[in-house]
């Protein structure tokens, strides 16, 4: 495991060896880079020497583009399997990282290839508008807009007490699937999607999706606590 050495890095991995762990995954090695790294040769030195059967990695913004590019250039990426967390798999980081972000597996709750009618308008007219495919944050932009339209209308209202009310337990057709907001965290509960970053018929790395977890909700409490 690779990772920032910072909250959400500690976050995620924790996490990690919760669920690997618990279905009886054996971690062979634990590395912690500083944020803003930009030779990650020592760590992939390091990945090398442990001969894992895969790693599991989480970086963020240009840390993963470096990252997956390096990855790729000391000849891991040939040998072990290269698993991570959402930012490898959005199209923020695998467009400008190019060939090396190819078939690392992620987790999303979203990819551009999902089937639903909503996505697939969505993807068109984002597409026209902007010239580039949307990204995880374009959706979730969008889906922040929607809710809004959706509560002002429902509450004849824009006063914060009243949207409040209708905004709990809402439930809307987003281009990620089916979202309700839960009552109780006040999270989505929606689908996520392991998928692969693979070229589609225009070139373009997307994540093609090979497995969806439905509905996942967060839970009220911290896991493990």
């Amino acid at each position: 495991m690779l990772a920032p050495d910072y909250a959400a890095g500690h976050e995620v991995i924790e996490a990690f060896k919760q669920s690997f762990g618990g279905a009886g995954g054996e971690i062979v090695g634990e590395v912690w880079n500083p944020l803003g790294t930009n030779d990650f040769a020592a760590y992939l030195t390091q990945i090398a020497k442990a001969n894992p059967d895969f790693v599991f990695s989480v970086q963020t913004g240009t840390d993963a583009v470096r990252f997956m590019q390096q990855y790729q250039q000391f000849g891991l990426k040939d040998k072990y399997p290269l698993a991570s967390w959402h930012e490898f798999g959005n199209s923020l980081n695998t467009v400008p990282a190019g060939d090396a972000s190819l078939d690392i597996l992620s987790v999303l709750n979203y990819s551009t290839k999902l089937e639903n009618e909503v996505n697939q308008k969505f993807v068109a007219a984002y597409k026209e508008k902007y010239n580039e495919t949307p990204s995880v944050f374009s959706v979730e932009g969008y889906d922040s807009g929607q809710i809004i339209a959706k509560a002002v209308e429902e509450a004849g209202s824009k006063e914060a007490e009243d949207l409040i009310k209708v905004i709990k337990g809402m439930t809307f057709d987003s281009p990620r699937g089916t979202i309700k907001l839960d009552e109780k965290t006040n999270n989505p509960i929606q689908d996520f999607y392991i998928g692969k970053n693979v070229k589609d018929e225009n070139g373009e790395i997307v994540q093609e999706v090979l497995y969806t977890i439905p509905q996942v909700t967060m839970p009220e409490t911290k896991p493990g606590s």
